[in-house]
């Protein structure tokens, strides 16, 4: 077996010898206290060896094909490394920042040496590193694992499942869209969107089974946020979480949660200033000169005494359990910002003063390394939303604080009420589902004061604002602006196109036309309207026309079953109106029927038609079609269907001998006649045994009864320059599977005499059998050729397949959402197949 190229390459990056410890950070014997006891002995090995994989990348990346791959190789070589290693953010951005700068050494003295590309990120978040990973290796080995995918294959359903759990990942990083978090994975979310269109969804449903009622495979979900690099750029200015050194910072949903103990971190805070505290905390090392090149001013001298005492007393074991695992070195970030905002100053410059001033010996200098990793800028956004939370523990605190018999209390859950409304603008502005975490969080604690009679008295306490997820408030806003869309439409006319000089014109009187101008002027129902169109409102290019289709198309879908002027059976009526449907869509998006905003809008009527007809409990009353086909034979489809439903009316006007009648009729029945040829041998297979008849394999257009020929109307009216055509007994005979096998069969068997077979008993003995052989010969040709005979195969599965298959699913319809089928542009190709159920 042929390993593939990543793996080859891995294999030789593998194979590289480490370097040499230069600087001895592995040395065991070195101070206890000093920077070096942070690093991994692992992680120093690992950028030696990475080092040595540089100097030779040319060499290596040369004796493989995909040169042009090898750095992506590389990168993605080192962050398995990382990911096996399970190192911390601390090594994880020594070792990162240290191989670009190598990276970056080398791109300067050659060109064809490994180059920094979009897909190398200083990802201090080992989940995100897994995660962007995954999905890298994914995309690599997808065409080789899809031939896996194919029957018979033995690890079809491991492979399958492995593909499902990727598209899970995929629309779980969907849900950090608008986060800073997405520009981590912009390289392989567009492999992703690129690889992954509708034909390649539509084979991995079919593939791997997928559920129907709750499809992984969607190719909505796929392209659901549409982002490219740019937009994540702009998204990532809009959440700034990062570090000088431009290492990504993930605020995780605990980073949000440092407010709980907010009360407790105040009154240490106020022990610390007012040095009652039994231990003693030397800060006199603030007032040392300023060294040249850091920034100093009284400020920082200040401000360092006080977070000193603060941080010291906060991590001291009195202190200890107030703040297990470190949690309050989120706290004094959020607080070091806070102090430092007023007067605009940074807090790594604060860092780097207290860098310079601290004994690195010192026994608490291994907490404060541990601290300063956590400490970053906050941008405006960032800091506003940590304050929001602040000030809403803060007046939690004094609530629970307050006497029953105080009158402060409503004042103080009137400023919760204000703040966490901001905290729902804040959400809803930069769409972070780990910020509405935590402002339910709170919204929960809150809350269960009025359960506690040990507080303020219920009335006092203001109901904090509602707080709905940004899906529910799309949700409401597209409710809204679709029940006012379609208010306005009530009155919108949905005009049926012009036909000019055409075939039409002998039918603008007749019953078809009626039936259609039926349909046409319904009344929409506002509230169906709203249900099954909303979506289809809110896509862009939606235009009034299309949005009264989809009304009156919902309209007459749920009246149709006690619709009887469009038509006698619900069949019947659902074939009105899915030709009604379709010649609507050809007039409405025949200019571009195949852009990408045609194709969502055909989609979105389909679902409508889909879950109205889901909607509907007696299944007889459904009429399901989809729109998806080829324009020309809808054309065709709906002239003839029109044809059979006016052949009354157009024989009785036919015969009415007015000036202009031959001319307008000849014409229109010369069109019809060619249709009527051209689809009979498709729609009609008839039988002389057991008893003379026809099946009718198209019945929505098409009627087998010789009446209905054409030619001989054509004859009836002494059409000029007319072709000769053949009679109807002739057509009937060409589709009539059994007439000449069945008479000479016969003739032969009652003429042959030989020996015994003379005897008049065995002669009609003979008969009899022969007899019952033919008729069981007509039952396999009518029970097994359900499709007819070879002869007409392979043109009638195709013509029947939409009716057929849809056929089938009176009894039962299927219950994943429909979708629009895409195929080449060229052929136009939007099948409407249709029954009722």
């Amino acid at each position: 077996m042929i390993k593939p190229e990543p793996q080859l390459l891995h294999n030789l990056f593998d194979k590289e010898k480490d370097q040499p410890d230069k600087q001895n950070i592995c040395d065991t014997k070195k101070e206890l206290f000093t920077i070096s006891t942070k690093y991994k002995c692992s992680a120093v090995q690992l950028f030696y060896h990475t080092e040595r994989i540089i100097n030779k990348f040319d060499n290596l990346c040369q004796q493989h094909d995909s040169h042009n791959n090898c750095c992506d190789y590389f990168i993605y070589w080192l962050y398995r490394k990382i990911i096996k290693s399970n190192y911390d953010a601390f090594n994880i951005h020594w070792l990162l920042n240290n191989v670009k700068g190598l990276m970056e050494k080398y791109n300067l003295s050659n060109e064809k040496k490994c180059k920094l590309n979009e897909n190398f990120s200083t990802i201090l978040d080992i989940n995100l590193l897994k995660n962007k990973t995954a999905l890298y290796y994914f995309l690599e080995y997808y065409d080789k694992i899809k031939k896996a995918l194919n029957p018979g294959s033995t690890n079809k359903y491991l492979y399958c499942q492995y593909i499902k759990q990727i598209f899970r990942l995929y629309q779980k990083i969907q849900q950090e869209y608008r986060s800073k978090l997405i520009q981590t994975y912009i390289p392989e979310i567009t492999k992703f969107r690129m690889k992954f269109d509708t034909n390649e969804i539509t084979f991995l449903k079919w593939s791997c089974n997928d559920d129907p009622k709750n499809p992984i495979f969607n190719i909505e979900n796929i392209m659901e946020n549409s982002i490219n690099e740019e937009d994540a750029k702009v998204n990532a200015q809009a959440t700034d979480e990062v570090k000088e050194n431009d290492a990504i910072v993930n605020v995780s949903e605990s980073a949000y949660g440092i407010f709980y103990n907010l009360n407790k971190y105040k009154e240490i805070e106020n022990l610390s200033k007012n040095d009652v505290s039994s231990a003693p905390f030397d800060t006199s090392f603030c007032n040392r000169k300023t060294i040249p090149g850091t920034e100093h001013d009284q400020k920082f001298e200040t401000l360092c005494k006080n977070f000193i005492k603060f941080f010291l007393l906060l991590n001291s074991e009195q202190y200890k359990r107030v703040s297990p695992g470190k949690r309050h070195f989120d706290y004094l970030n959020y607080w070091l910002n806070d102090e430092l905002k007023p007067d605009r100053k940074s807090v790594t410059n604060f860092i780097k003063f207290l860098d310079e001033r601290l004994d690195k010996n010192s026994k608490e200098y291994n907490d404060y390394f541990n601290f300063k990793n956590k400490i970053y800028n906050m941008n405006e956004d960032i800091y506003d939303k940590m304050h929001i939370l602040y000030n809403l523990y803060d007046n939690y605190s004094k609530i629970i604080q307050t006497s029953k018999s105080t009158n402060v209390c409503s004042e103080y859950s009137k400023i919760c009420a204000a703040e966490y409304k901001k905290g729902i603008e804040k959400y809803l502005k930069m769409k972070s589902y780990k910020y509405y975490n935590a402002l339910k969080t709170f919204r929960n604690i809150y809350n269960s004061i009025q359960k506690d009679t040990d507080y303020c008295i219920r009335k006092d306490l203001e109901k904090l604002p509602e707080l709905t997820t940004i899906k529910e408030k799309e949700k409401k806003e597209f409710e809204k602006k679709a029940s006012t869309t379609c208010q306005s439409i009530k009155t919108h006319v949905l005009n049926l196109p012009s036909n000019g000089e055409n075939l039409y014109d002998v039918l603008d009187k007749s019953s078809a036309h009626k039936k259609y101008k039926k349909l046409n002027d319904t009344d929409i129902d506002e509230s169906d309207c709203t249900t099954y169109c909303k979506k289809l409102i809110s896509l862009e290019g939606s235009s009034e026309d299309v949005q009264t289709l989809c009304a009156k198309m919902i309209t007459n879908l749920k009246t149709l079953p006690t619709n009887s002027d469009v038509g006698h059976t619900q069949k019947d009526r659902c074939s009105v109106l899915s030709h009604w449907t379709r010649y609507h869509v050809m007039n409405l998006f025949s200019k571009n029927p195949n852009s990408n905003e045609n194709k969502s809008l055909l989609k979105e009527l389909n679902d409508a038609i889909f879950n109205v007809n889901e909607d509907i409990t007696e299944r007889n009353n459904r009429c399901q079609y989809y729109l998806y086909g080829n324009w020309g034979d809808w054309k065709e489809e709906k002239d003839l269907h029109d044809y059979f439903e006016n052949y009354d009316k157009i024989n009785e006007n036919a015969g009415n001998h007015h000036e202009d009648t031959p001319n307008k009729y000849c014409k229109y029945l010369s069109q019809i006649n060619n249709l009527y040829k051209k689809y009979i041998k498709d729609c009609c297979m008839c039988f002389i045994r057991p008893k003379p008849g026809c099946e009718e394999k198209c019945p929505k257009y098409f009627k087998c009864e010789k009446k209905y020929y054409p030619y001989d109307l054509i004859s009836k009216l002494n059409c000029p320059n007319t072709k000769p055509s053949d009679s109807v007994e002739e057509i009937f005979k060409s589709v009539t599977l059994d007439h000449t096998v069945v008479i000479t069969s016969q003739i032969e068997s009652l003429n042959s005499c030989n020996g015994f077979m003379c005897e008049p008993f065995y002669k009609y003995l003979s008969f009899g059998f022969s007899l019952l052989g033919v008729f069981f010969i007509l039952f396999l040709f009518y029970k097994v050729t359900s499709v007819g005979s070879s002869i007409y195969k392979k043109k009638r599965i195709k013509r029947e397949f939409a009716y057929n298959s849809e056929k089938g699913h009176t009894q039962a319809l299927p219950h994943a959402k429909s979708k629009s089928k895409s195929t080449k542009s060229k052929n136009q190709r939007i099948r409407i197949a249709y029954h009722t159920s």
